[in-house]
């Protein structure tokens, strides 16, 4: 397992990658944080592909409404109009909610480790 602040991850290193776990915080009403810009920007780029990619978003914001985990939104949706595949549903979280990380990253790993879960959702991660 690695771990990346976005702002030093290229994107075109998702097209090689099988399984990826995004934890993405907005500002105010959902702004993209500055060390997020260019990655959400190139991350929406038509000509990448991520067929192979499996993915989860827990969307982090000053409440967890749409309108203000945008940049989680942001990267779920372009995840998925390139063909990227969800182990579940985007998680929207109050960012000062450890209780709702807790319990996605629980889901997360019930759906990684469960092989019933993971077989219907098709992971193939070996």
């Amino acid at each position: 397992m690695e771990v990346h602040n976005v702002s030093h991850f290229p994107v075109h290193t998702l097209e090689g990658t099988r399984l990826a776990l995004f934890v993405a915080s907005s500002w105010g009403d959902g702004a993209t944080p500055p060390d997020a810009i260019e990655f959400c920007r190139q991350l929406e780029s038509p000509k990448l592909k991520f067929p192979q990619l499996t993915y989860a978003v827990l969307a982090l914001g000053e409440g967890s409404e749409q309108k203000h985990v945008g940049c989680g939104w942001r990267i779920d949706m372009a995840l998925e109009s390139r063909g990227a595949r969800r182990i579940l549903p985007r998680w929207n979280c109050d960012r000062n909610s450890l209780v709702e990380f807790e319990v996605w990253l629980r889901t997360v790993e019930a759906v990684l480790t469960t092989p019933r879960l993971a077989q219907d959702r098709q992971l193939k991660l070996a």
